[in-house]
């Protein structure tokens, strides 16, 4: 076969496309992280000791848990933010998040009002602090009416990486 344009062209167009099947371009690779939140609770009056409670519910989701062994409320697989010092993760070793995307978290967190004697009614707020991951919550600021339950949803936007932060539950009487 003589050494034309066109063969010169077919064969160098089947070189490149030969190497990119077989090498890939990398294109449609993936990664994937965990965002972890360390939990600190503010309450400047003890109310939240007797009256007020948060409830991180890991189990409704499988890329949702925390790092430590706790105890779970009354039994169920609701996990007091109250009573035990967590560090929440989102994306699990086995169901880590993909970057750049946005997931939201349904009923993730239970405000509990326990004050069933003095109808005092309670406000607890969310801020993530330190994070590259941005979260926001619904709502940000519940007022919880004495001897009722809020919940709290989460939109977690990932950030390109593995992520950490601080998450303040502010707890303050209405």
């Amino acid at each position: 076969m003589r050494a034309n344009r066109r063969n010169v062209l077919i064969g160098l167009g089947t070189i490149v496309a030969g190497g990119g099947a077989a090498l890939g371009t990398g294109a449609f690779s993936t990664v994937e992280a965990q965002r972890t939140v360390n939990v600190n609770i503010i309450d400047e009056t003890d109310l939240a000791e007797e009256f007020v409670d948060v409830i991180f519910n890991a189990d409704k989701y499988e890329s949702v848990d925390t790092e430590e062994e706790v105890d779970t409320v009354d039994g169920g697989d609701g996990i007091s933010l109250v009573a035990n010092d967590v560090t929440l993760v989102f994306g699990t070793e086995d169901n880590e998040l993909p970057p750049n995307v946005t997931i939201t978290y349904n009923d993730l967190f239970d405000i509990v009002n326990d004050d069933d004697g003095n109808s005092t009614k309670f406000e607890v707020s969310f801020d993530v602090t330190g994070a590259d991951s941005d979260f926001t919550f619904t709502p940000d600021s519940p007022t919880v009416p004495a001897s009722n339950n809020e919940t709290v949803s989460l939109d977690l936007e990932t950030a390109g990486v593995n992520d950490s932060g601080t998450l303040e539950i502010t707890i303050t009487e209405q």
